[in-house]
This record gives structure tokens, sequence and C-alpha cells, in this order.
């Protein structure tokens, strides 16, 4: 009966509500991601609002996907009514249950809803509030293009917050300065002599990753095995080039074997690229059993050469925790060693339209050897970190 709870807040049908909540209908609960007071407000529904907010429906529940209130809502679609009626009843300015910890304020500056804006203000909220990453409303709304908007914000601040304060300082660490250990595909793979690539992207077909596999490597690994940071950086710069590399050759397969007018592509070859990814990971990573074997290949490389680092933790002495950045750059955008999140102003840092992402990888020493063993990522800011594939 959930579900019709929430189609009827949704279409307005105070009615069908009223026949729910007499027959037990809980109408403050979550019905897979919304409430029906978040249903009616997207919808606009004013009257259904209204009579929601009379019954004491819970104001605070926020919708499970992008963790908005009703009035984070309300204020990010300038619905002025609802904004109204949420705060006479008494809802929470300040909740932060988005995943990047932003306000109904922030979801209102980033949104350019200039008029909700200024009712929440006037409501008490807090316009030196910030985000998971440490931005203000008025640096989401400088962000997202609203500069009349971000320059009022940026007036109530205090002047550490304001656009022409120094950028927030950076807790880089330096890597340590030492040899690594870089593997080319498929130069450094002479031995493979593979008729079935797809069998080996895959990882159907094992048997060339054997013993004589990492004897014949051994040497040329030692320096990446040394260390944690080497042999993550190894794998990083291994994995940027084979992607590179993977890509070109595609292109060029398809450029030679398409027709006038169609792009066709013999998958032979891109079987053969994947494998690489697969021999990349026997190398570097932990002799375990995976899931998923690398199934894509990117014209822009998944794994950047321009980590910043941010920690080192060592849960034990044979296991290490590398967390790093990376601006995720367009596709046309070179590269550049030493880019990272920093500027020299707080609006020019927060202002870049391109997202900072963070990666955890786990590191672990068996036999004397530093292996890749997982990898997550997220965006900064947020508080869920995602598996990646090695």
């Amino acid at each position: 009966m959930s579900r019709t709870r929430n189609q009827a807040a949704e279409r307005g049908d105070i009615d069908k509500l009223a026949a729910l909540a007499e027959a037990g209908e809980d109408l403050s609960a979550l019905w897979k991601i919304r409430t029906p007071l978040i249903e009616a407000v997207i919808a606009r529904q004013a009257a259904t609002v209204a009579w929601l907010l009379a019954r004491g429906v819970a104001l605070n529940t926020p919708d499970a996907v992008m963790g908005w209130t009703a009035l984070g809502w309300a204020a990010s679609d300038n619905a002025v009514a609802l904004v109204q009626a949420l705060l006479a009843a008494g809802v929470d300015t300040e909740h932060q249950a988005d995943e990047h910890g932003r306000t109904p304020l922030m979801a209102a500056a980033q949104a350019g809803s200039d008029e909700a804006v200024a009712l929440l203000l006037a409501a008490g909220a807090q316009v030196a509030a910030q985000d998971g990453v440490g931005a203000t409303a008025a640096d989401l709304a400088r962000r997202n293009g609203f500069a009349a908007l971000a320059a009022r914000l940026d007036a109530l601040l205090p002047p550490a917050l304001r656009a022409d304060a120094p950028a927030p300082p950076s807790d880089l660490l330096p890597w340590p300065d030492e040899p690594l250990a870089v593997l080319r595909w498929p130069a450094d793979f002479p031995a493979f002599q593979q008729p079935n690539w797809r069998s080996l992207a895959n990882g159907e077909d094992a048997s060339a990753f054997g013993d004589a596999f990492h004897a014949a490597l051994a040497e040329r690994l030692a320096p990446a095995w040394a260390s944690p940071t080497a042999a993550l950086r190894s794998w990083v710069h291994a994995m940027n080039h084979w992607e590179r590399g993977a890509s070109q050759a595609i292109a060029d397969a398809r450029g030679a074997e398409a027709p006038p007018g169609r792009a066709h592509l013999d998958m032979g070859v891109m079987w053969q690229q994947l494998a690489g990814a697969m021999a990349l990971r026997q190398a570097y990573a932990t002799p375990r059993v995976r899931k998923y074997p690398r199934a894509s290949i990117s014209a822009k490389p998944d794994v950047p050469l321009h980590l910043d680092l941010l920690a080192l933790e060592w849960p034990t002495a044979s296991r290490c925790l590398v967390t790093t950045q990376h601006r995720m750059l367009p596709v046309d955008e070179p590269e550049q060693a030493g880019t990272h999140a920093g500027a020299t102003t707080r609006g020019a840092f927060f202002s870049n339209r391109w997202p900072i992402v963070e990666s955890r990888f786990t590191l672990l020493r068996k036999a004397g050897q530093w292996r890749i063993d997982s990898w997550q990522q997220r965006y900064q800011g947020s508080r869920t970190w995602n598996s990646q594939i090695l």
C-alpha cells in the first residue's frame, strides 16, 4: 500500500491519503526512496503539503537518493510557497543528510533559487555552513554560474570564507623519492603468443600466469615490490601507458578496417588489448581470485598520472592504505604533472567545474613483495567509497 500512498501524494489525492491514514498507513515513512511529503513537494502539490503538515508528518526525513529533505527539494526548486509552509511548520534549516553534507540553503544556492535563499536566510539558515569539501552556499552558487547570488552570499560571510580569501591549505604529502618498475604492454610480455585473447582477458585461461610468468618478471618488478608507494605508482604508470596505447590501437584498427560510412572493429583487437590489463593485474596485484576482469578501454585513462598523496596509514606492518586524489579532467585536456586541487583564492578553488576524485588503495606485503589488493573511489565530499576493478 505504500506505493499507493506515495502516488496519491504525487497527484494531490488528499481523499485517498486520508483513507490510507485511517486504515493505518504511516504517512511519514519512506517508500523505496521518498516520503509522501517529499513526493508532494516535488510535484508542487501545495494543498497536499499543507494537509500532510497539518497531520504532523515527519519533516526532516531525507530521501534515499539525493539525501535531501522536503525543504531541500522545495528550496532547490525555488518553490517559494512550499518553502514558507515548511519553515512555518518548524523544519530543520541545517539538515545535512545529503552525502555531500549540503544544507537546504546550499541546495537553493547551487540551483540559483534566489527567493528560496532569501527565505532561508530570513529563517536563520547558517550562511557560513560548509559541505563535505569545505564549500559554502556562496561557493556552490559561484561554481554553477550564479555570480550575483554568490556575491550577495559572499558579503554575509566572515572574511576567511569569502571568494577573495586564500584557498584552503593543502594537506598533500610528498611522494617518496624511489625507483619504480613500469611494465609496458605488449613490449615487456614477448612470450605472449595467445591465439585466444578473449579467454586470457576475461580470466578463463589462467595458464599463462603461472610460475614461469612471475619468474620472468621478478627482476624487473623488484623495485615496485620494495614499498607500497613504489608498487602503487608503478602500477599507475603501467596502467596509464596501457590504456593510452590500447585506445590508440583500437582507433587505428577501427580506421583501417572500417568500410566507407561504417565504423567496424574486429573484436580480436579489443580482446588483445584487454589481455594486457589482465597481464598487468597479475604482475602488480595480489594473487587472489577476483570476480570481474577489466571490460572497457577509455580514451582518457581511468588511472591518471597526476595523483596527489593525501594519506599513508599502516593498520599492520604488512598492510598499507594509500589515499590519493586527482582532478577529473575532460577527455581533450592533457594531463599536467603537479596538477592538483589547489588555487590562489577560495573562489577559484571551489569554482573549478571538474570534480576531485579520491582513491583509496589497499596494499599487502606477502613473501616480501608489496602488491595492490584493492582500489576504491569516491567524489571528494562523498561519504561512500565504491570498489573499482584493478
